[in-house]
């Protein structure tokens, strides 16, 4: 008995001309649809030998992120003529293939693919369709590929794309293991953005968003030593938080004065700022592009059953709690040193909270986390705010000389006016937050 599993190839640039049709590559939803397809193939222990697939860009991409989600490698060969030829030249080259070799992954283009797939039914199917990253599954009933015909095999499984999302939705994967794949992923992406001069507040955010939860399972869930990947996490976070905070200083200053000398410096301050830290980032990745993540895929072996993730963050949830303490006295004497340690603690676990959040498929436990997750950003969103507007505050004090004197005397009285709002915010709510937060496990 042999398996054949056809995939077409996820979604991909738009075809200017014949010319670059074969150079076409995959666009970010295309990645997803491919990592999706191989998240399925896992999960359903489809265990293709060999992948025989077309040496067009976007085929080759399109495997590239099946084996992302996937979590492995198989053996895999490339033909040109799978970019040109007919359903009969695809099952030639299927023919040709070694009968040691039991499954067979192939990747490739419409209309072949689909005109392969019906010829595999036997012809039955008028009008047949084959959506990209979409999968059929065949069994054929012969010893040899040399044998393959359409009255020896029969359909297993199809699967649309849109099925396929439904069942492996890149925010509800249905293994711990699968995420931390996802997290590679992105990253491996983001960094080859950077490395192109692609830098964006967007990016910057998902990058971090995506460090910060490998930072979770490495240091907190693993307990790991491994000093490569904590530097590596600890470098980006460092290097781009001074960015995305002028980024939220000038949204700040742009709402709240409109346009004036203060926030005209700001946005000086955050075009330089932003080419510093693509350099820093480029510099940082220009040696050292993948290696670190390999690391936290070999941890990975190590990490346990989901169960067992799930029960070391609500731990590590429930211990971050129960040593919080709402700092009442700074509220009251207005000790922004003291405020500011209890957001960095507070913040800690409100990471930790989206992650378990992320890992948990009980949908009254998903509801009932969301909920106090809100919480959270609530009381923090404020903290943020007082944060940000205090040091603008500070900077546009010391650097007074730099400002036209209405602007700057305009903009400190909007700026204390924000700040004695966040300040009485504090004191009359801290407390109860903090309680609220405390029932959260």
């Amino acid at each position: 008995m042999k398996k054949i599993f056809l995939i077409r190839h996820a979604s991909a640039e738009p075809r200017e001309n014949r010319e670059e049709d074969f150079s076409r590559a995959l666009v970010e939803k295309g990645k997803e649809e491919a990592f999706r397809a191989g998240c399925l193939m896992n999960n359903l222990g489809i265990k293709p030998e060999l992948a025989v697939i077309s040496s067009a860009r976007r085929v080759k991409q399109t495997l590239e992120f099946i084996f992302k989600g996937y979590g492995g490698t198989i053996k895999t060969t490339e033909y040109k003529r799978l970019f040109y030829d007919s359903d009969r030249d695809y099952l030639d080259i299927i023919r040709e293939q070694s009968n040691t070799v039991d499954a067979i992954l192939l990747v490739g283009h419409n209309p072949a693919m689909r005109d392969l797939a019906n010829f595999l039914m036997n012809g039955y199917v008028v009008n047949l369709s084959f959506p990209k990253a979409s999968l059929y599954a065949f069994e054929v009933n012969c010893e040899t590929w040399e044998g393959l015909a359409g009255d020896v095999s029969s359909l297993k499984l199809f699967l649309r794309r849109q099925d396929i999302e439904k069942i492996i939705s890149l925010e509800r994967v249905s293994s711990v293991k699968t995420r931390i794949r996802k997290y590679i992923m992105n990253a491996e992406q983001y960094i080859s953005d950077i490395m192109k001069g692609e830098i964006s507040l967007k990016g910057i955010h998902k990058l971090r968003v995506v460090h910060r939860r490998m930072q979770i399972i490495h240091e907190r869930i693993l307990a790991s030593d491994e000093n490569l990947l904590t530097d590596r996490i600890s470098n980006i976070i460092g290097i781009t938080g001074k960015y995305r905070d002028l980024c939220v200083q000038h949204k700040i200053l742009k709402k709240q004065t409109g346009q004036n000398t203060v926030e005209e410096k700001w946005k000086k301050r955050k075009k330089k700022s932003k080419k510093k830290t693509l350099k820093r980032l480029q510099e940082l990745f220009r040696y050292q592009t993948v290696e670190p993540y390999t690391v936290l895929e070999k941890e990975m072996k190590s990490l346990g059953d989901d169960v067992d993730v799930q029960a070391k963050t609500l731990r590590q949830i429930e211990t971050s709690i129960s040593e919080l303490k709402a700092p009442l006295d700074a509220t009251k004497q207005r000790d922004e040193e003291a405020l500011h340690e209890f957001r960095g603690q507070l913040k800690k676990i409100r990471y930790l909270a989206e992650f378990y959040f992320s890992i948990i498929y009980d949908i009254a436990q998903r509801d009932t986390i969301e909920h106090k997750i809100m919480t959270f950003k609530e009381l923090h969103d404020h903290l943020d705010v007082l944060h940000h507007y205090a040091k603008i505050k500070r900077a546009v004090e010391k650097q007074s000389e730099q400002f036209d004197k209405k602007d700057r005397e305009r903009v400190l009285k909007t700026f204390d006016e924000k700040i004695d709002e966040e300040w009485l915010y504090l004191d009359e709510n801290l407390e109860e937050r903090v309680d609220q937060l405390k029932t959260m496990v």
